[in-house]
């Protein structure tokens, strides 16, 4: 026996002009948040590397113990 599932209803609307961005300010606030995923990138980043820099424990002897498998000097 076979299940048959109902269609889904299309994802995008029937008309394509609705994506369309018009006037300055859906662009401006567009541009506006652009360097946010950046931002946190770089916070992540930094506290990944710092809490393991800093951290004690397994996580510290192990960046520790990759970073000399990686031939990358760290002291």
């Amino acid at each position: 026996m076979t299940t048959r599932f109902p269609q889904t209803p299309a994802l995008l609307p029937a008309d394509p002009s609705a994506h369309t961005q018009t006037g300055a300010a859906s662009g401006a606030a567009t541009d506006e948040h652009r360097h946010w995923p950046a931002i946190a990138a770089m916070l992540l980043g930094a506290i990944i590397v710092l809490g393991v820099g800093f951290g004690p424990g397994i996580a510290h002897n192990a960046a520790h113990d990759t970073r000399h498998t990686l031939t990358f000097p760290c002291h």
